[in-house]
């Protein structure tokens, strides 16, 4: 399997911050550690209609109660897939509508309201 090698590093959440810290250059994720990361690729997978061994979901905890996901689809085709892109929108919908769900459980009609940023 061509993909094992992502699987190997974002499965492992101190291979995952130290590739989070050295390769992305986001400001947000420069101290990013191995316990500020929650894999939750079991929550989004069974969404979808087909196994996707390679794909990984994390959720990233920052400072200040701040969230990011972070998600990795690497697979290796044989031919040009034109769909990946509606593959990675669909992640993003499902996440955005479980953590909508989640904060909604924290305070009632948090959705609804203004965000002040």
């Amino acid at each position: 399997m061509h993909d094992s090698s992502s699987k190997l590093i974002f499965g492992n959440a101190e291979l995952c911050s130290q590739f989070l810290r050295n390769y992305m250059d986001m400001p947000a994720l420069k101290h990013v550690r191995a316990q500020d990361i929650e894999d939750v690729t079991d929550r989004y997978i069974p969404m979808f209609t087909q196994e996707r061994n390679s794909d990984t979901v994390k959720r990233i905890n920052l400072p200040g109660k701040h969230t990011l996901f972070f998600i990795s689809l690497i697979e290796h085709k044989t031919k040009v897939d034109y769909n990946v892109s509606m593959q990675l929108l669909r992640y993003m919908v499902y996440i955005w509508e479980d953590y909508e769900h989640e904060m909604e459980k924290q305070k009632k009609g948090i959705s609804r309201t203004n965000c002040p940023y």
